[in-house]
């Protein structure tokens, strides 16, 4: 009975043991499948949010990994655009305004050309006007006085036609003879022939008067022309930039040649010469 009873205390012992092993592993397994779902879904606080988890973060600095290159090498800047200004007279440059180099504006005046030629061609064109103004007026003189002649000569021409009709009357008459008749006739053909000499001479004042205008106004038009000479002899920059040539004064300047050149800004670029090997590289 003893025995019996000893074996199934054995046995109950055994039971409890196994039960307690069993539930043990079973909780274990759901502690660790309820952590693996807590880090899948993020987690919830007890507020039911989202929990967050902490991030491991690491500040980098970005740097460019291309290579520097730097070359040595002698070049100049170069204009792109250059202006050449040609001078519009032709003449000696007395002054000059500006240095290579130095920039200038739209306008400014460059140079001075002088021509004494030109100077003493003006003065000898305003004398020639000068004169021929003055013989215009007394050639106008002339033919206000031929105008009073021919008046003169008409009123005694028509005195002589009458005379000449009553002297033919008289001679039938037998009182005057034929060579008083012949007399009159000879004074109105004189007469006649001074009226012709008249007008041709009075023709030759106005052809007179005419070359002379004639020739005034030529010169008047050389006169404008050279006086745009002389106007052109301040030579001013139609663009602005620098100056990059000016003729020296002194020099001789003709007609269209250049005079000076400007190089706009704003189209420079630069031009060196560089190694083929550091090209290359």
């Amino acid at each position: 009975m003893k025995s019996r009873l000893t074996k199934n205390i054995f046995i109950s012992i055994a039971v409890v043991l196994m039960l307690f092993l069993s539930a043990f592993f079973v909780l274990k397994h759901f502690q660790s499948r309820m952590t693996k779902s807590s880090i899948s879904s993020g987690g919830e606080s007890e507020t039911g949010k989202p929990e967050t988890l902490p991030v491991e973060v690491k500040v980098v600095t970005v740097t460019s990994s291309a290579e520097n290159i730097m070359l040595e090498s002698q070049g100049k800047v170069m204009p792109s655009r250059t202006f050449s200004i040609p001078a519009l007279s032709e003449g000696k440059v007395t002054r000059v305004y500006f240095n290579k180099g130095d920039f200038v504006g739209k306008g400014a005046a460059l140079a001075v050309i002088s021509n004494p030629d030109v100077n003493s061609d003006i003065s000898s064109l305003n004398s020639k006007i000068s004169i021929n103004q003055t013989s215009i007026g007394i050639l106008r003189r002339k033919i206000q006085e031929s105008d009073s002649k021919k008046r003169l000569n008409q009123e005694q021409i028509k005195e002589d036609e009458a005379k000449l009709k009553d002297y033919r009357e008289m001679l039938t008459l037998g009182l005057v003879t034929k060579n008083d008749l012949r007399n009159v006739k000879n004074g109105l053909r004189a007469l006649q022939i001074e009226s012709r000499n008249i007008d041709i001479e009075a023709q030759g004042i106005k052809n007179d008067i005419e070359t002379k205008k004639s020739e005034n106004q030529d010169s008047l038009m050389l006169l404008s022309k050279l006086k745009l000479r002389m106007e052109n002899f301040r030579v001013s920059s139609p663009y602005s930039g620098y100056l990059i040539d000016i003729a020296p004064e002194g020099s001789f300047a003709n007609y269209g040649q250049s005079l000076a050149a400007i190089a706009s800004t704003g189209y420079e670029y630069v031009e060196a010469l560089i190694p083929a090997d550091q090209a290359e590289g």
